[in-house]
C-alpha cells in the first residue's frame, strides 16, 4: 500500500485529473497542458510541478493556475476525481508501446519477446491493468463526474492537434489563442521531448533508474501495429478487444 500523502486530497484548490491507461499519450498531454497553462517550458525535470503524478513524492511545490491544480493518474474510475480529461489510444498501438516501456523500466527481461508479452498484457499481469476494463470503467461512469468528463483520442490529437487542444482548453475554461497552442505543440513535439529526454535523463524521476538504451519517447506513431504485429498477434487482440475497438470508433467491424 502506498503510504505517501496524496497531494490531490485535502487542499483548497480545485482539481483536474488527467487519466489514461499507460502509454496512451498522458506524458505528451502533461507537457502540453503545463506549457499552455503556465506560459513556461515544461521539461522532464519540472513536469511534476505542473501536472503532478499521484503516487510520487513531491520535491517542489505543486503549481496552481487560476486556483486549479492538475494531477496525472493511471487509476481505474475513482469517484473522488471530480473533473477528468481521459485519454484513450488504440490498444493495438498501446501494447507495442507498453512492451518497450516495461523493457525500459527493467520490468521485462530482454529475452521476453512481444509474442510472449501480448497474452500477459491481455491478462493484466503488469501494473494490475487491463486495457478494456480501464477504458470501460471511465466511460461507463463518465456521467457521475460532477464537474465534467472530456474524452481525448490520441489519434485525433495527432491528426488535428490545434482543434483538439482548443476543445480541451474550452473544457478547462481557459482562453488561449492559436499562437500559444502552436508554441506549446512545437515545444512538446516528439523530437524536442526526445532531445530533452536524452539531456535530462539523469535528473528526472521518470527516467533516472530506467534502461537508458531504450527511449521513453520511442515512436508515438499512429497505426504502428499494422506493420509490427503479425496476424496471430492481431487475432489475439481482436478476440480480446474487438468490440471495444468498434465501440470507440477505431473499427466498424471485426474484419481487420
Amino acid at each position: 500500500m502506498n503510504n505517501r500523502r496524496n497531494p490531490s486530497q485535502g487542499n483548497h484548490f480545485d482539481k483536474v485529473f488527467l487519466v489514461s491507461f499507460p502509454k496512451s499519450g498522458n506524458t505528451w498531454m502533461r507537457f502540453l497542458l503545463g506549457t499552455l497553462l503556465s506560459n513556461e517550458k515544461v521539461d522532464w525535470k519540472n513536469i511534476n510541478q505542473y501536472v503532478f503524478e499521484i503516487g510520487t513524492r513531491p520535491i517542489a511545490p505543486i503549481k496552481h493556475f487560476n486556483h486549479v491544480q492538475y494531477f496525472k493518474s493511471h487509476s481505474y474510475y475513482d469517484p473522488s476525481f471530480q473533473k477528468v480529461i481521459y485519454m484513450v489510444r488504440d490498444v493495438r498501438d498501446v501494447v507495442i508501446s507498453y512492451y518497450y516501456y516495461l523493457l525500459k523500466r527493467n520490468v521485462l527481461i530482454d529475452r521476453v519477446k512481444l509474442n510472449e508479452f501480448i497474452p500477459q498484457f491481455i491478462k493484466g499481469d503488469f501494473d494490475s491493468f487491463k486495457w478494456d476494463e480501464h477504458v470501460k470503467s471511465w466511460l461507463r461512469n463518465s456521467h457521475k463526474i460532477a464537474n465534467g468528463f472530456h474524452l481525448v483520442k490520441y489519434e485525433d490529437l495527432q491528426k488535428q492537434p490545434i482543434v483538439e487542444m482548443k476543445k480541451i482548453m474550452s473544457f478547462l475554461n481557459v482562453d488561449v489563442n492559436d499562437e500559444k497552442i502552436i508554441d506549446a505543440l512545437n515545444w512538446s513535439s516528439f523530437r524536442n521531448m526526445r532531445a530533452l529526454e536524452i539531456e535530462q535523463q539523469n535528473y528526472s524521476y521518470m527516467l533516472r533508474k530506467s534502461n537508458k538504451a531504450i527511449p521513453f519517447i520511442r515512436s508515438g506513431k499512429v497505426g504502428e501495429w499494422k506493420t509490427e504485429l503479425d496476424q496471430d498477434q492481431q487475432e489475439l487482440l481482436k478476440q480480446a478487444y474487438g468490440q471495444t475497438l468498434i465501440d470507440l470508433g477505431y473499427e466498424t467491424s471485426l474484419d481487420w
